[in-house]
């Protein structure tokens, strides 16, 4: 039987997967918002029938911000500005562990983009 989880790259580590769990995030749970997040890229696919699928890799990453929710205390909004001239901004919203998951992407985008400038310096 097959294995039901998409296929991550050994080199990716995953941080998070899901949908919108809060009562914050109600829009982004009307439109089906589906995220997956890893050390590479984040991935945003809304709709149920007629997909689409946006995608920013951390290189790109510009800039990284976090808004706390008063509504519930447990999630947040995590804003990703980016060079991609197709996404240049992406609001996280509602995803449960929200500072977590924001401290996590932090790091990524640190370590990725860190790695990066040392291969263009070489």
């Amino acid at each position: 039987m097959a294995d039901a989880q998409p296929h991550v790259p050994k080199s990716e580590t995953m941080l998070y997967e899901g949908s919108a769990s809060c009562c914050g995030a109600f829009g982004d749970w009307c439109r089906r918002t589906k995220w997956r997040i890893t050390t590479s890229y984040i991935e945003r696919t809304t709709g149920l029938c007629c997909t689409s699928i946006e995608n920013v890799q951390l290189l790109r990453v510009r800039d990284l911000g976090f808004k706390g929710c008063c509504c519930c205390g447990t999630c947040a909004t995590i804003e990703v500005t980016s060079s991609d001239t197709s996404s240049p901004v992406i609001y996280i919203r509602g995803v449960p562990n929200s500072q977590e998951l924001y401290k996590k992407l932090r790091e990524a985008v640190n370590a990725i983009q860190g790695n990066a400038k040392l291969e263009i310096d070489i």
